[in-house]
């Protein structure tokens, strides 16, 4: 039986540093740190750092970084190497130095006859594995060492023989309610005896993750669906060390675009790569929600906030999610659109330098008018930079004549708004009345010389606006250069 019944609830993030964060890495952190937050619970971070072959240099550093991005912040976990943050009681919260504590509950399955060594080789394990797949089998350890009689066992421990341990599996019907899936079963026979200890002195991720579950006094496990089987090996080591395990909730497979299951590998599954593409964390993580949970009111755009009071595992899908980068980006322009001029420039700051975009030379009340005026017209932060040209320097004359060849009274719309503008003196703004000329010429026909004029493209910032932030003398020098390039062009 699994549950949280009378205990405080406490969920954890356990990833290994073995490489970037990534899209299912993070989605199973955001839908922890929800399900704490909604329900005023703790959300704890643990790294799971036993396999030392595979951990990479930086990633802890990484898994910090990414969770700070996304606005998740912990209430217990990991000091020193970047972690920062609260401590908590019941650390340490990485498990590379928690190795004596596993070794207590070893020494207890060992004292207890639940548990005993295993001397056969990766070789012997290989060939019975090649057998069973020959044969059609699934493999399952044929309990070969279970047999040794205790003496035999303690000459060859005494020896020095190299050795795993592995539990000894009770034969018996195993089952949980899942908290997404429903109710779950499984056969002990299935799983066999299975390794805790490997033969390098390290604990597997079923036992240390038992141990410091239930240590750490956590009450729902919330993770990916690829870790249901390991439930079950789970849910005996449980019952073999008298422990109470845990409610489970196993989130949705996240497939790609041709609905096979997303590749850490693919570069557009990384947590780097969308920063990089400069989409806001904001959007991101009102992306990631969506990767299989529903709103209760069927709104898509939802902020954090709206997320963590919203937020419960019954609206959780229980099928597949799949990557659509085309929500995501539509979902980041409606984040962006909601952002001040002033912070938009704060985040565009990096992507400015990188482009190589000298700003320097402009007051920031102007640059943050700038900015908001094309925000509208953005769909990532790395377009900032590109959009921000039309304001910083004068649009290629070339594409400008080639823009208002296609309106036969381009240039006598561009004198009339010149004269007008001229009319208008210093303080003329961009009055109504200035643009009211332009209707004698069609209003798209007007409007549309004009800003290819201004800008030489087709679309940007509405063209009040525009006017205004130019200011009128830079106006009129874009507008005599507009006609005198239709005059080289006759």
């Amino acid at each position: 039986m699994t549950g949280t019944e009378n205990r405080e609830l406490r969920v954890r993030f356990a990833p290994s540093p073995t490489g970037e964060p990534h899209i299912g890495n993070l989605r199973t952190a955001l839908f922890n740190w929800l399900y704490a937050r909604r329900n005023h619970g703790r959300f704890i971070l643990r790294i799971d750092d036993t396999d030392v072959s595979r951990s990479a240099a930086g990633a802890e550093s990484a898994i910090y970084e990414a969770l700070r991005w996304l606005g998740l912040d912990w209430d217990e976990g990991p000091v020193g190497f970047g972690g920062g943050g609260p401590v908590g009681d019941f650390g340490p919260y990485r498990q590379s130095e928690r190795l004596s504590i596993y070794q207590e509950y070893l020494d207890k399955l060992l004292a207890n006859g639940a548990a005993y060594p295993c001397f056969c080789t990766e070789e012997e394990l290989e060939l019975d594995r090649k057998l069973a797949a020959r044969t059609g089998r699934a493999y399952r350890y044929s309990g070969k060492c279970r047999k040794i009689p205790p003496e035999q066992a303690a000459k060859l421990l005494s020896r020095g023989e190299r050795h795993s341990l592995r539990l000894k599996v009770i034969p018996q019907s195993l089952g949980f309610c899942d908290q997404v899936k429903g109710e779950m079963a499984a056969n002990a026979n299935d799983i066999g005896d299975f390794i805790i200890r490997r033969s390098d002195g390290i604990p597997t991720y079923n036992f240390s993750c038992v141990i410091d579950d239930h240590l750490m006094r956590i009450s729902m496990v919330i993770r990916a669906e690829d870790h249901l089987y390991n439930t079950f090996s789970q849910l005996l080591l449980h019952q073999a060390l008298g422990m109470k395990p845990p409610a489970y909730a196993h989130l949705p497979l996240i497939l790609d675009a041709d609905r096979k299951p997303l590749s850490k590998r693919e570069q557009a599954s990384s947590m780097r790569y969308f920063q990089e593409k400069g989409y806001l964390a904001e959007a991101l993580v009102n992306y990631l929600a969506l990767l299989g949970f529903s709103h209760p009111e069927a709104k898509e755009f939802l902020t954090r906030d709206e997320l963590a009071q919203s937020f419960t595992l019954e609206r959780v899908s229980k099928s597949a999610a799949v990557m659509d980068l085309a929500r995501l980006d539509w979902l980041n322009r409606r984040h962006l659109r909601e952002m001040s001029g002033q912070e938009l420039l704060a985040r565009a700051e990096n992507f400015l330098k990188k482009a190589g975009v000298e700003t320097g030379n402009h007051p920031e009340e102007w640059l943050r008018a700038a900015v908001d005026s094309i925000k509208g017209n953005l769909t990532r932060l790395e377009e900032i930079p590109e959009w921000l040209k039309i304001y910083l320097s004068r649009p290629e004359q070339e594409s400008v004549r080639k823009c208002l060849g296609a309106i036969s009274a381009a240039k006598e719309i561009l004198e009339r708004f010149l004269a007008e503008l001229e009319k208008a003196g210093e303080g003329g703004e961009a009055e109504p009345g200035i643009f009211s000329s332009l209707k004698d010429f069609g209003k798209k026909d007007g409007y549309m010389a004009l800003r290819y004029a201004l800008t030489g493209r087709k679309e940007g910032p509405e063209l009040a606006v525009l006017v205004n932030i130019l200011g009128r003398g830079e106006v009129i020098g874009r507008m005599k250069a507009a006609l005198a390039s239709l005059e080289q062009a006759r």
